[in-house]
């Protein structure tokens, strides 16, 4: 708790350099712990932090600012990537994206467990699939029986029981914050149906209405865990079996990090008990599919897409990142599943030119040990999105962390080793046991902006690798290295 409130100071500290994030931007699991969050690493304090100015992650073709040599690149990061807490399977890559020269590969096309850097490819297929300014909807229907109301899952991550429920995080690391813009929440779905239901008796009607509650979470399909997963993930809280109906990330209390078996129904049943509070009587909650054109009463949208993408990105969301997985199935393939997602992803990928040799994809998250990504791939992806290769895709580079200021990056880059990297990496974070990734973007001492992705799946010390990688991107960011 101490740690969390010592970050929240110094979020503080730093909001006045973070303000300009989106303005300027739009101008163009610890070790031994079975998780897809990075490994929290120590605190600063506020009084050591030099001020911070965030830039924006664009490059801008013909850009003035020289193009650092391969040579260079080479001379200053050789050491840095052959750092022994990052082991012996290290695999990198520099790119300046305004021309698509590889300034830097070192074994960048070996397939590596990617850990939470691949939501980079999830965030890109997703604002594909649906497109930044679409909504995920919870909606209540009439069911197919006198008396039915039915409960439809849209695939909305975000939604919550309540306004004081409006927190971000990621498996392991707890409460991060409040979410904005808020998202949905069933309080007001529950409103807003009793709303209806009393509009519908009219006056002079008994003041009480009964119905049984119909859950219906059909929009997604197959396994609600993911390949490779273990059975123990939910009760340890990495992440939630994956329903296209879930409240509070499928949490089975305020409080509480376990996820529910059975996330549909945990939502289903605290919208009978909200309803039954505005007066409507629920007899009973039971599973089921509304009609083919049923009846709307009441419904409520999550955030435009690209906040969900951001959100997602920036606090590396595993269940987020798992419900935009399977709609981007949905949408391209029809197939609202593990597999679809994947597939999904990489016909995207290959939209973008992308060449996607070596890449396997199993979940959307991140948490399979089952994926592999060579870091080419990832700096394929992040090059189309800086240069607007991918117009629909700006959200996956808004939404990256930015070092020392935001999300997974906030409580790092504050050694002088890390400084010349504070608000001017931009990258997202991944660590498994024993893996650890950082693939972004960073501005060099001469201004021109860098596409780097560095990637390591048999760490040596596990406390120390999240550091290593940090000071790889500050010495890109450092020098102009020509």
């Amino acid at each position: 708790m101490g740690q969390r409130r010592t970050a929240s100071r110094r979020r503080a500290a730093l909001c006045f350099g973070v303000i300009g994030i989106t303005t300027l931007g739009l101008a163009g699991p610890a070790s031994g712990t079975p998780s897809g969050t990075p490994t929290p690493s120590a605190t600063p304090s506020v009084s050591s932090l030099a001020p911070i100015v965030v830039l924006p992650p664009t490059a801008v073709a013909g850009s003035a600012a020289p193009v650092p040599t391969t040579a260079g690149l080479t001379a200053a990061l050789t050491p840095l990537l052959a750092d022994r807490a990052l082991g012996p399977a290290v695999s990198a890559t520099v790119v300046d994206p305004a021309t698509g020269t590889v300034l830097l590969d070192a074994t960048a096309s070996r397939p590596t467990i990617p850990a939470s850097t691949l939501k980079t490819l999830t965030a890109v297929a997703a604002l594909r699939a649906l497109g930044p300014d679409s909504r995920l909807t919870t909606r209540v229907v009439r069911g197919s029986a006198p008396g039915q109301l039915v409960l439809v899952g849209g695939g909305d991550a975000t939604l919550v029981t309540s306004p004081a429920d409006q927190q971000v995080g990621h498996a392991g690391d707890g409460d991060l914050g409040t979410a904005s813009p808020p998202g949905a929440t069933l309080t007001d779905l529950a409103a807003r149906t009793a709303a209806a239901l009393a509009a519908e008796r009219g006056a002079g009607a008994p003041s009480k209405t009964t119905i049984t509650l119909v859950v219906d979470d059909s929009l997604f399909s197959g396994p609600k865990l993911g390949p490779g997963w273990q059975p123990s993930y939910p009760a340890l809280g990495v992440v939630s079996p994956v329903s296209a109906l879930s409240v509070d990330a499928g949490r089975t209390g305020p409080a509480a990090t376990s996820r529910s078996a059975d996330p549909a129904m945990a939502a289903a049943t605290t919208f009978a008990r909200l309803l039954s509070g505005l007066g409507v009587t629920v007899a009973g909650v039971v599973r089921g599919l509304a009609p083919t054109a049923a009846t709307e009463v009441a419904a409520v949208s999550s955030p435009p897409l690209a906040d969900v993408v951001e959100r997602m990105l920036t606090y590396s969301d595993n269940d987020i990142a798992e419900a935009l997985a399977h709609l981007a199935g949905r949408a391209l393939l029809g197939q609202p599943t593990f597999a679809g997602g994947a597939a999904a992803t990489r016909q995207v990928l290959g939209e973008l030119g992308v060449d996607v040799a070596g890449l396997t994809v199993v979940d959307g998250s991140g948490v399979s040990r089952g994926n592999a990504v060579p870091a080419q791939v990832l700096a394929g992806t992040l090059s189309a999105l800086s240069t607007g290769a991918a117009p629909y895709g700006w959200p996956g580079m808004t939404g990256l962390p930015v070092a020392g200021a935001t999300g997974t990056l906030a409580d790092r880059y504050a050694s002088p080793a890390t400084a010349a990297g504070a608000g001017t990496v931009r990258a997202k974070t991944g660590t498994l046991t024993g893996v650890n990734g950082l693939a972004g973007t960073v501005r060099d001492a001469d201004g021109r902006l860098l596409v780097f992705a560095v990637l390591t799946d048999r760490v040596r010390d596990p406390a120390s690798a999240p550091a290593a990688l940090d000071r790889i991107a500050s010495a890109i960011a450092g020098c102009g290295c020509r």
